[in-house]
């Protein structure tokens, strides 16, 4: 939802500001954190407190979610807009016949409120929100985190394949026969070599 179909860093980015100037820090230009807004609003307050002074504790963090939610409910779609093109791919996609569901870590509430006031809900057959399920998205998604837990996910699986006994026989069986036939080579190297020079002899007894 947030960076996909909707640009919401405007309002997440305002509601953030409001948030520290309650707590006497000073304002942050959007542009300044707009890359930052897809990490919740538990992210987006630690990235804040960090940039505009001593870092808040994660207590700290967690007594002002509630606040936090319910300036960014007053304000949800104050500035918040779909991406140029997102209606009329979701409506060609309708008509043809794609079930369409959106998953976010938005709390389902506020997803549910913004994409009726943006007139996206009707586009969707499902919504599920932070808090509709305990299976929660992988941090990062398809990019830094996400890669870098499947790439763990990876070696794992290598070093699990690596001990494999059967996998162990195979690769001892290809290592002998890499050097079965780089002695082969050798030999019919120097059998070559012995026949080149009896037909020099021949050619030339001198």
């Amino acid at each position: 939802l947030d960076g996909t179909l909707v640009d919401t860093a405007p309002d997440l980015i305002a509601t953030l500001n409001a948030v520290l100037e309650r707590a006497g820090r000073e304002r942050l230009a959007p542009e300044r954190m707009r890359t930052l807004v897809s990490g919740g609003a538990r992210g987006l307050m630690r990235t804040g407190f960090a940039l505009t002074g001593a870092p808040a504790g994660d207590d700290e963090i967690e007594a002002l979610v509630p606040d936090f939610l319910a300036i960014y409910d007053a304000r949800l779609s104050d500035a918040s807009r779909p991406y140029p093109g997102v209606a009329a791919t979701l409506a060609a996609l309708r008509r043809r016949g794609a079930r369409l569901g959106v998953c976010t870590n938005k709390p389902h509430g506020l997803a549910v409120r913004l994409l009726e006031r943006l007139d996206l809900l009707r586009r969707f057959d499902a919504v599920l929100g932070g808090d509709s399920i305990e299976v929660r998205k992988l941090p990062g998604g398809a990019g830094g985190d996400g890669r870098r837990q499947r790439r763990r996910r990876r070696g794992g699986a290598r070093r699990r394949r690596a001990g494999d006994p059967g996998r162990l026989r195979l690769r001892h069986q290809a290592r002998a026969r890499r050097r079965r036939r780089r002695r082969d080579r050798r030999v019919l190297g120097t059998a070559a070599g012995d026949r080149r020079a009896a037909v020099s002899r021949r050619l030339d007894p001198a």
